[in-house]
C-alpha cells in the first residue's frame, strides 16, 4: 500500500485534537499527561491518528455531561472478568472512549466535547469472549448499549450498526436527521413489531424504553429477559445476531428509501418496495408494465402508455384480495416526466382502487424502475453508488464510509500533482468479499471541482481488469458538490479536514477496454459519497539544477523549468500475450519512465516524477519520444526531443496539465521476457 502524503509529511510527530505527539521522551511525557487514554494508530502504513478519545476532562463527574447506562452482549456473561470499552461519536467532535471497572456492566462516557445526537459502541469482553454492541442517545443522560439497541440502530438507520457508527459525524447527512425523539419512538415501535412478527418475541411494556430504562443483567429483569429471549430464539433458529440485524436493517431501509400509505378499511399500512421493474409488453413495446413488490409479497402493478395510466392493480399477498382501477378511474395517479435515465415518478394523491369488499386508498409517491433494469435497494443513504451498464445490468454498492478509520465519516484524499493539487478518492466496499473488486474513483481539482470519474472492476477468476468507464472535465454531467464542513477534531486546527458530499445524478461514463481503447459504450452513474479533503502540504516541482543521481533531462511543467532525473541505463521486457515490448528506466532514487513499443513503434509512454505524486502519459505515437532500432546485441537507446505528455486522470484519460522533456539518452539492455 502506498504511503499517504500525511505520513510522508511527519513521520515522528503527529497532531491529535491540536496536541502534538512526538517520539522518545516527549511522547512518554505527553502520554503521561493524558493519562494513557489516547490511542495512537500507526497501522496500514498510514501513521495517522484515529479512534482515540482525546485528553480526559478536567472537570469532575458532577459538572461534565455524561452518557451512562448498562452495556451487555448476548454471548458475553457478566463475571468478575467482564469488561467494557465504550465509545461515543457525535454530530461533531472527536470520539470519546472509556473503560469500565472489571466485573461491572455499567459504563460512563463524557460527551463534553461532542455535539448531540450520539451513536455508541461497546466492546464487551469476558476473557476470550467478546462482542460489539451499539446504541444511540439523543442527549447526555441514560443510554443502554445492548443487542436490542443494536437492532434499534439498524431499524432507525436502515443500515448495519457498525457501518452507522463508522460513518457517523459532521458529514453523516441524513443519518443525523434521523435521530430525533419522534423517530426513535417510531423505530422502537417498529422494531418491537418486527421482533413479534419474525421471532415471536414480545418485548413487554414493563421493560420500558430500550434506550433510557434502567435495568440489571439478571434473570427476572424485564429488559434483560427480553434480550435473553431474542438471543435464545436466534440461537435456536441457527441465525446469527449479525444476520438478523441485517434483516432488520433491510426491512427498515425499504421504507426509508420510499413508501406510500395504503388504507384498506380503517387500517393504513406502509407499502415499501423491495423490488421494482418496468417491462415493455410483448408485442407492444409502447406499453410498459411497472411492477412494485414489497417484502411481504404484496404487488402494485401499473400499465402505462406514453403519459397515460391505462390500469392499476394492487394484490394482497396470501389472499384473494385485489383492488384496481382503469382508464379515467386512475386519474388520481399522476405521472412525472421521464428522467434522463428513463425512470419516472408515480404520485398517488390520494388514489382510490376498488375491490370486491371495499376500496384501497393509496397516498404518496413512488419512482418507477428504469425500463429493462432492476436496481436493488441499497442499505445506505450516503457513501453508495449505482452504475447501469450498457447491457442494462447493474452494479450497486455501499462503500466504506471511513475506510482508514480516522473517525471523520469520509474517504480521505491522496494528493496528485503540484499545488493546487488534484485530489484522488477511491470508494470500495470491503464488507462483503467480491472477486470483481468494483471501485469508483473520483478526481477533484483541489476541493472545488470534479474533473474525472472512473469505474473499474476485474475478472472474478483472474483478477485482471475487465471494464473501465470514465468521464473527464465538462463531460462529467450531473455532478453536485455539497456544502463544506470543517473538521478540526482529528488533526487539530492547524490541519483542517474539509468534508463534503458529492452527488452524481445520471452521470454518463464512457467505456474503455482494459488496454485503453474506447468502446463507444456508456454507463450511467448515480452516487453519493463523502470526501475528506486534507491539503497538509503544498507540492511543487523541484528547483532547477543538475540531478544528484542519474541523467539530467530538461523538463517544463506548469510554467516551471527543472531537470528530470533518469537512470542512464534501462531494461526491455517482452510482455506476455501481446508481444509488446516494455522499456523502463528509473528506480526509487530517480524519476521513472516506461515506454511501450508495438510493432517497432511507440504506442504509449508514462513518466513519474519521484518527488511529486502523479503520472504523465501519452499515447498514439507519442511524438518526440524516439527509440532506436536494436543494435546487433539487441540494445536500444531512448531519447526525448520536445516530447509532450499530459497528466493522467484515470487509465488512458489525459488531463490538461502537461510535461515536456528534451534531451538525454537512456541505454536500454537487450529485451528479455518479463519476469
Amino acid at each position: 500500500m502506498a504511503e499517504h502524503h500525511l505520513c510522508r509529511r511527519r513521520r515522528t510527530a503527529w497532531r491529535v485534537g491540536g496536541v502534538e505527539l512526538r517520539t522518545g521522551s516527549e511522547m512518554k511525557s505527553t502520554l503521561a499527561q493524558w493519562g494513557g487514554s489516547l490511542l495512537l494508530c500507526g497501522a496500514l502504513l498510514l501513521g495517522s491518528c484515529g479512534g482515540g478519545g482525546g485528553p480526559p476532562d478536567q472537570d469532575g463527574p458532577a459538572s461534565r455531561p455524561d452518557v451512562t447506562g448498562t452495556a451487555v452482549a448476548g454471548s458475553v456473561v457478566v463475571t468478575e472478568r467482564f469488561g467494557i470499552e465504550a465509545t461515543a461519536k457525535g454530530a461533531a467532535g472527536l470520539q470519546r472512549m472509556s473503560n469500565n471497572a472489571r466485573g461491572s456492566s455499567d459504563y460512563a462516557l463524557s460527551v463534553s466535547e461532542l455535539t448531540a445526537p450520539y451513536v455508541l459502541s461497546a466492546l464487551v469482553v469476558n476473557e476470550f469472549t467478546y462482542e460489539y454492541v451499539y446504541g444511540v442517545a439523543l442527549a447526555p443522560g441514560p443510554a443502554n448499549i445492548t443487542p436490542l439497541t443494536s437492532l434499534l440502530v439498524a431499524q432507525l438507520f436502515g443500515q448495519d450498526p457498525a457501518a452507522v457508527f463508522s460513518g457517523f459525524g459532521p458529514a453523516a447527512g441524513t443519518n443525523l436527521t434521523r435521530v430525533t425523539p419522534e423517530s426513535v419512538v417510531i423505530a422502537q415501535r417498529q422494531l418491537k413489531g418486527f421482533l413479534q412478527e419474525e421471532l415471536g418475541v414480545t418485548v413487554p411494556a414493563e421493560a420500558g424504553d430500550l434506550i433510557t430504562a434502567p435495568f440489571r443483567p439478571v434473570a427476572g429483569d424485564p429488559m434483560f429477559d427480553a434480550i435473553s429471549a431474542v438471543v435464545s430464539k436466534l440461537a435456536a433458529d441457527g441465525v446469527t445476531q449479525q444476520a438478523f440485524s441485517d434483516r432488520v436493517a433491510a426491512a427498515a431501509r425499504l421504507c426509508l428509501t420510499e413508501r406510500i400509505g395504503i388504507e384498506i378499511g380503517a387500517q393504513t399500512t406502509d407499502f415499501c418496495p423491495q423490488s421494482k421493474s418496468a417491462t415493455p409488453r410483448a408485442g407492444d413495446e409502447t406499453l410498459l408494465d411497472y411492477l412494485f413488490v414489497d417484502r411481504l409479497g404484496n404487488q402494485l402493478k401499473i400499465a402505462v402508455r406514453g403519459d397515460a395510466v391505462l390500469n392499476t392493480r394492487y394484490d394482497v399477498a396470501g389472499a384473494s384480495t385485489s383492488f384496481q382501477c382503469s382508464g379515467a378511474g386512475c386519474s388520481g395517479i399522476q405521472l412525472g416526466p421521464v428522467a434522463a435515465d428513463l425512470s419516472r415518478s408515480f404520485s398517488f394523491g390520494p388514489s382510490t382502487l376498488q375491490g370486491a369488499s371495499g376500496a384501497a386508498v393509496l397516498a404518496g409517491t413512488l419512482t418507477g424502475a428504469i425500463p429493462g433494469v432492476v436496481v436493488p435497494v441499497l442499505p445506505c443513504d450516503n457513501n453508495r453508488f449505482t452504475l447501469v451498464l450498457p447491457d442494462r445490468s447493474v452494479v450497486a454498492k455501499c462503500v466504506d464510509p471511513d475506510p482508514l478509520g480516522f473517525g471523520i465519516g469520509g474517504t480521505l484524499n491522496s494528493l496528485v500533482g503540484v499545488a493546487p493539487s488534484r485530489a484522488t478518492y477511491r470508494f470500495v466496499d470491503t464488507s462483503i468479499p467480491d472477486n470483481t473488486l468494483p471501485q469508483l474513483s473520483v478526481l477533484t481539482d483541489a476541493n472545488d471541482r470534479v474533473i474525472s470519474v472512473e469505474f473499474t472492476d476485474n475478472e472474478p477468476d483472474t483478477y485482471t481488469p475487465r471494464r473501465r468507464f470514465v468521464c473527464k472535465l465538462d463531460a462529467c454531467n450531473g455532478v453536485s458538490l455539497g456544502a463544506v464542513t470543517v473538521n478540526v477534531d482529528v488533526l487539530g486546527p492547524d490541519y483542517p479536514v474539509l468534508l463534503r458530499t458529492i452527488t452524481f445524478e445520471g452521470t454518463l461514463l464512457a467505456g474503455y477496454t482494459a488496454d485503453g481503447e474506447a468502446t463507444g459504450t456508456t454507463a450511467t452513474l448515480r452516487a453519493s459519497v463523502v470526501t475528506a479533503y486534507l491539503a497538509d502540504v503544498l507540492l511543487s516541482y523541484r528547483a532547477p539544477g543538475a540531478c544528484a543521481v542519474g541523467l539530467s533531462i530538461a523538463a517544463t511543467a506548469s510554467a516551471a523549468s527543472f531537470n528530470a532525473c533518469l537512470q542512464p541505463a534501462g531494461d526491455a521486457f517482452v510482455l506476455p500475450g501481446s508481444g509488446d515490448i516494455l522499456l523502463t528506466a528509473g528506480n526509487y532514487e530517480t524519476d521513472v519512465v516506461q515506454v511501450v513499443l508495438r510493432d517497432g513503434m511507440v504506442a504509449s509512454a508514462s513518466f513519474a516524477l519521484m518527488d511529486v505524486p502523479g503520472v504523465f502519459i501519452c499515447s498514439g505515437g507519442c511524438a518526440g519520444i524516439t527509440v532506436s532500432a536494436p543494435d546487433p546485441s539487441g540494445a536500444r537507446t531512448l531519447r526525448f526531443d520536445d516530447a509532450l505528455l499530459h497528466e493522467q486522470f484515470f487509465g488512458p484519460v489525459e488531463g490538461p496539465r502537461s510535461l515536456s522533456l528534451n534531451g538525454g539518452v537512456v541505454n536500454l539492455a537487450p529485451q528479455v521476457p518479463l519476469p
